[in-house]
């Protein structure tokens, strides 16, 4: 067991806004290059809150995008999002008629994006929730009734306490991923290397020598510490975990003078659970040792792979953010890969559905963690409370 957790009062609403969709598996085609685009896709259509966002948001947009008065980037968007509407719905009745239709206006979108070749999924994620995001601003200004819950929206507050005074200053962001950086420390062959979990993320930082803080209650420069935390909990939490540095210092980069991305494989896995209990959550950090206590239980991988056969964590009997798919990168490097996505199969964590392009097929959750070629790139987390 990870620690104490807060147990959910069984008489509550069970969320339903993730659906597997078991039994309706529809596979992509390839055109091209275009696996990112296809693993984006299933993973968005599986995500029952977002496709009802996307619905409503089409709705209302519609009768802007027909009069044609909206901004020329705002026209686009708005065409985006609803051509992403016709394709969930083409989904919906296992039809790919609105799959052309969407790359045509996502082109138009993002005329420099080369749809048809090797991009990033979570570049490629980015600019759909981007898009969706201004389409909603542009509905705020125009005083439209908004009434329903965004489903990645959250924001960071960052921290900063000085250690003369010890006042905090708090500032924030909104955001709809979180990038989270791995650890390479490790031996390349150890189960830990590649590690990642949102303690990393929300590590303390010092501001010190040079960089110290200029704290405005003591009106001079003071060291200081630092760390952000989510404060506005999204209903979905996307993680982007930072699998690929850029570096130049490979012989094909020499000869050519160009740098590549090199990708961090590794084995380690992708934990089932996270709990809401920790400073990175509610913004109440302790010490240093409670930090590295947190650090070594939630990036041990035999206490991770432990969740999968727990009932309470199978059941979501406690409250917290639960693994409901992944985009999964396959490969050397960002240039040469390929993308599939991964859904556990209904009511068991342990069997997984692969989409891989036009294919669907089932795999063991445990053999996605240990081939070091199949690595969890973009992790999506339900809400449960």
């Amino acid at each position: 067991m990870f620690d104490i957790k807060v147990q959910r009062n069984s008489s509550e609403f069970k969320a339903d806004t993730i659906t597997s969709d078991e039994g309706n598996h529809i596979g992509l085609p390839n055109k091209g290059n275009t696996c990112y685009l296809n693993a984006v896709i299933q993973i968005l259509y599986r995500c029952k809150l977002f496709r009802y966002e996307i619905l409503i948001i089409t709705d209302i947009m519609t009768k802007y995008i027909e009069n044609k008065k909206l901004k020329p980037n705002i026209q686009r968007a708005a065409e985006t999002i609803q051509a992403l509407n016709v394709l969930f719905q083409s989904l919906k009745v296992k039809s790919l008629n609105g799959l052309s239709y969407f790359m045509t206006k996502f082109s138009k979108l993002k005329p420099k994006f080369s749809i048809y070749r090797q991009q990033d999924a979570h570049e490629f994620l980015s600019y759909i929730l981007e898009a969706l995001d201004d389409c909603k601003e542009f509905l705020k200004q125009s005083k439209e009734p908004l009434i329903f819950e965004s489903t990645f929206n959250g924001s960071v507050t960052k921290n900063i306490i000085c250690q003369n005074c010890n006042k905090c200053v708090e500032s924030r962001e909104k955001f709809n991923i979180l990038t989270i950086p791995v650890d390479t420390n490790h031996d390349t062959k150890s189960s830990k290397y590649g590690a990642w979990s949102l303690a990393r993320w929300s590590n303390l930082e010092m501001l010190d020598g040079d960089n110290k803080y200029q704290c405005d209650n003591c009106h001079s420069k003071q060291n200081a510490f630092m760390f952000p935390w989510i404060e506005i909990k999204p209903c979905i939490l996307i993680l982007h975990i930072c699998r690929f540095n850029v570096s130049n210092d490979n012989s094909l980069s020499s000869v050519f003078n160009f740098n590549t991305a090199e990708k961090v494989k590794g084995t380690f896995p992708v934990p089932m659970f996270l709990p809401l209990m920790h400073h990175y959550f509610h913004g109440k950090y302790r010490n240093e040792n409670y930090y590295k206590n947190i650090l070594e239980i939630y990036e041990s991988p035999q206490k991770i792979k432990e969740q999968y056969n727990t009932k309470e964590y199978i059941n979501k009997s406690y409250v917290g953010y639960y693994l409901y798919g992944m985009i999964i990168h396959i490969g050397r490097s960002l240039s040469s890969g390929h993308y599939v996505t991964a859904t556990p199969s209904q009511g068991n964590y342990l069997k997984w559905n692969i989409y891989d392009d036009q294919n669907v097929k089932k795999i063991d959750i445990f053999e996605i963690f240990e081939n070091k070629m199949y690595s969890p790139y973009l992790i999506f987390y339900e809400k449960i409370t």
